[in-house]
């Protein structure tokens, strides 16, 4: 989980590309986040992220869904997607603390 926020905050490239490469590096790019896993407001904001980060599923495939969603934001859109990925990523913290639960 650092290591995203770590990407987001000092990695290299516009916001966009770190964005990307955060995702990527965590391994969330499989697949959405299984029912029952989580508190049910994370996993429901956990969802919306997803679903913002994936919505565009045209464009070249060999990319992926991440990709073209990202590459067609302007930078205030991704900066504020990065924003809640941050977020989300201090609320799985949390989340572990309390429940002693590993993510």
């Amino acid at each position: 989980m650092s290591l995203a926020v770590d990407i987001l905050a000092r990695g290299k490239g516009r916001i966009q590309e770190r964005l990307i490469n955060a995702w990527v590096s965590q391994g969330h790019h499989a697949a959405p986040i299984d029912a029952g896993e989580f508190d049910p407001s994370l996993e429901h904001d956990m969802q919306v992220f997803h679903e913002r980060i994936t919505r565009v599923h045209d464009g070249p495939k060999e990319m992926g869904s991440i990709h073209n969603t990202v590459m067609t934001m302007t930078e205030d859109e991704a900066s504020d997607l990065a924003q809640t990925m941050t977020d989300l990523v201090n609320r799985l913290r949390g989340y572990v603390q309390e429940t002693g639960g590993r993510v």
